[in-house]
């Protein structure tokens, strides 16, 4: 078991079902961000649109690194 980041992503009131694990917290701060305030990177602060009724944050959870998928 190690400790993870799990992306939480909230639209209109409800957690979507997918599972986004991180192994670094700053990377999944970033998508966080990237995702609520619609920024194409986190250099270039331009957006593309706003997005409204989308939340978007990390929790630290333990994961079997042997079955879990991480995208960073």
């Amino acid at each position: 078991m190690i400790m993870a980041f799990l992306l939480i992503m909230v639209v209109d009131g409800k957690p979507l079902d997918s599972t986004f694990h991180f192994r670094n917290a700053y990377n999944c701060n970033s998508y966080a961000w990237m995702l609520e305030t619609g920024a194409i990177s986190p250099v270039d602060k331009r957006r593309v649109m706003k997005q409204k009724n989308l939340s978007a944050y990390c929790i630290p959870v333990k994961v079997s690194q042997k079955t879990t998928t991480f995208y960073d």
